[in-house]
């Protein structure tokens, strides 16, 4: 989460709100127009309002929200969140916590930085360099979650082992070949060429639909599969493993194939017969036929597609036929 510093004074605070504050000629050491990484937020256990940890490059502060101006919502990895009794620790000035993990879960870590002790500041600027890091990374569309960085969880500041975690493909850019999506379900698919093919053979009912079903999976898989080389060229990483489902959010238009192509990879053996049929072609393909700006009206029709369908009867008219 980043903010912009909007104004580094007290002036327009409601000291009511913010009673940590003295009066409102106080100035923060903030610089007007600056994006500031926060690194935590916490809020007054007898008000609700909100504070933001950032810091000057030399000094965390906790300084009040409104003086910032949001301009990155993302939450980086590992970021915890923690209520305070406020019965149980009449004490503690904060009743809610929400950052990194020291943080929030050693519950003498925030007098330590707020004392300035040397050992929560490396933490603190540890923490700080890790998220960074990860900002960095998801602009550049390399979210490598940690893949070869050491990641620590231990309040005493001992090493764990590397955590190896997945890439969201999204951050590839890769998108599905749409015309090949659609090659492959209008050729083997809605020709009925596999059904031909299997039916020659001697397969009936739900065995002959397993076995299309499965055809159909193992070609939208090599697909996948294709793409996931050119993800995984794109990223420079051939060894990466990738997220499938995290992918382009449904205002992106390449997010409709991704849908599809998981739709087909996932059917096979023990699949209901009633969950995709050829009756379903037509929705499938004017999904993909979705030009870009409209992505979310064709997202809204096609899962209320699915929503109202009436898989029993479908079941039925299949068994009969």
């Amino acid at each position: 989460m980043k903010g912009i510093c909007k104004e580094n004074t007290a002036q327009n605070l409601d000291l009511n709100e913010a009673t940590s504050i003295p009066n409102q000629e106080h100035t923060f050491p903030l610089t007007i127009g600056k994006e500031y990484l926060i690194m935590a937020i916490g809020v007054y256990k007898d008000t609700n309002y909100l504070y933001y940890l950032v810091d000057d490059e030399h000094t965390p502060f906790w300084i009040p929200y409104e003086l910032f101006k949001i301009s990155d919502e993302a939450f980086p990895p590992n970021w915890h969140i923690n209520v305070i009794d406020k019965t149980k620790y009449s004490e503690r000035t904060r009743y809610f916590l929400s950052g990194f993990y020291e943080l929030c879960t050693d519950e003498n870590f925030y007098d330590a930085l707020a004392h300035g002790e040397s050992k929560a500041l490396d933490t603190y600027w540890k923490r700080k360099k890790e998220f960074q890091q990860w900002y960095v990374e998801r602009e550049a569309g390399r979210k490598l979650y940690q893949k070869e960085a050491k990641v620590y969880y231990s309040i005493n500041d001992q090493e764990l082992l590397p955590i190896k975690e997945t890439i969201a493909i999204r951050y590839s850019e890769t998108s599905i070949d749409i015309e090949k999506l659609k090659k492959i379900i209008v050729d083997k698919w809605k020709s009925n060429v596999l059904y031909e093919f299997y039916y020659d053979q001697g397969n009936r009912g739900e065995n002959l639909y397993n076995i299309i079903s499965n055809e159909l999976s193992n070609y939208a898989s090599d697909l996948a599969k294709e793409k996931t080389c050119d993800a995984q060229k794109k990223l420079n990483r051939p060894d990466i493993r990738l997220n499938w489902y995290d992918n382009y959010p449904k205002s992106d238009v390449r997010s409709i194939g991704f849908e599809v192509l998981l739709l087909l990879a996932e059917v096979g053996w023990g699949t209901p017969i009633e969950e995709l049929t050829t009756d379903d072609i037509p929705m499938i393909l004017e999904f993909l036929d979705t030009p870009p700006g409209k992505s979310l009206e064709a997202w809204e029709k096609w899962e209320k597609y699915w929503a109202n369908l009436d898989y029993p009867a479908r079941r039925k008219k299949l068994l009969e036929s």
